[in-house]
């Protein structure tokens, strides 16, 4: 939810808006917020994480589980 992800992005603890900062399924707005974080690590993070957006290196969800698994085959 929007409202939780936005609360934990202003979080006052560094190390919580870091690991936020790199959930690539945030928000566009919020990382543009955390890239500008007063902690360069967290504002870094939020960067590398919009430009991975911005390249497609990143996989949505749905996409990962579509792929089909192969059952494994057991020799006997």
């Amino acid at each position: 939810p929007f409202p939780v992800l936005s609360s934990l992005a202003k979080d006052e603890n560094p190390d919580v808006r870091y690991r936020i900062a790199e959930n690539a399924n945030l928000p566009v707005s919020i990382l543009e917020e955390l890239s500008e974080d007063e902690n360069p690590f967290v504002a870094d993070r939020a960067m590398s994480t919009l430009k991975r957006l911005q390249q497609g290196e990143v996989l949505e969800a749905s996409s990962v589980f579509r792929q089909k698994i192969q059952p494994l085959r057991i020799r006997h």
